[in-house]
This record gives structure tokens, sequence and C-alpha cells, in this order.
């Protein structure tokens, strides 16, 4: 039994949570996910992540959602092929995964694609460079 809450106690805590959000999350059909917790040595908050499934089986994230906008797309002058299109960079190769709205300097987010991939940030300029969009009409925010 524990009598105070640590960093340690957390992780723990949010394992075993997550594990049983799962069977929560397929019954209703989305993704359910323990994030980040705000904690005092007596309590403790979760903060819970509710997320679609799209027709593959894959979460819908905010940030990919962002990147599926029109919107977005026409301003860098990207298309729907991109999203799924990899790109080299550093020698790795990577796929489009999310658009961060708020991140002005590195707004993309793209998952390397070598077993256990991580997902990196990246520059308007850096995406439009790989994929090869060098019109002067698209937008940059330089």
């Amino acid at each position: 039994m524990a009598t105070i809450i640590d960093k340690n106690l957390l992780k723990i805590l949010r394992e075993d949570i997550n594990a049983a959000l799962k069977a929560v999350g397929e019954k209703h059909g989305v993704k359910l996910t323990a994030e980040n917790a705000k904690f005092l040595p007596t309590s403790a908050t979760f903060k819970l992540e509710v997320e679609t499934i799209s027709e593959n089986g894959v979460a819908i994230t905010r940030e990919m959602a962002d990147l599926k906008n029109p919107h977005t797309l026409r301003l860098y002058g990207l298309t729907e092929e991109h999203l799924t299109k990899p790109f080299t960079s550093g020698g790795r190769t990577f796929v489009l995964s999310g658009y961060r709205v708020k991140a002005h300097s590195k707004p993309f987010l793209a998952r390397d694609q070598s077993p256990g991939g991580k997902e990196y940030i990246f520059t308007a300029e850096g995406v439009q460079r790989a994929f090869g969009i060098s019109d002067s009409r698209v937008w940059s925010p330089v």
C-alpha cells in the first residue's frame, strides 16, 4: 500500500491503467491513453486522451487530423499523396505523421521507418525540400 505518491508509482500505475483502458477503448472503437500526470504527495490526476480509429486500424491523433486538413496541405504545397509517401533526411527514411499548429518553426512530425522508429520534428522547408516542392507561390513562414 502506497503512503506517498511519486514518479515511480505513477509510472507503474499508468502502465496498469493503459492496459485496462485498452479493453474499454476496443469496446467503444476508440483509443484511450492515460497521459501525463499532475501529482501531490497525496493525490494525482492523469490526462486521458481519446482518439478515433481510422479504417485501417490506426489511431487518428490531433496532429494527424491537422496534417490532413486541406488548408494545411495547400499552405505548404502538399497533396494527399505526400501523407503516405516516404522521404529521406539524414540517411533515414520517414513518413509524415502530424502537423503541430502552434509550432511555427518546426511544425511537421514524421516517424522514422526503421524498426522501433521514433517521431521527429521537421521544418516546413525541410519537408518541402524532401518532397521536391520548390514552388515560390507556396507560403513560407520565414
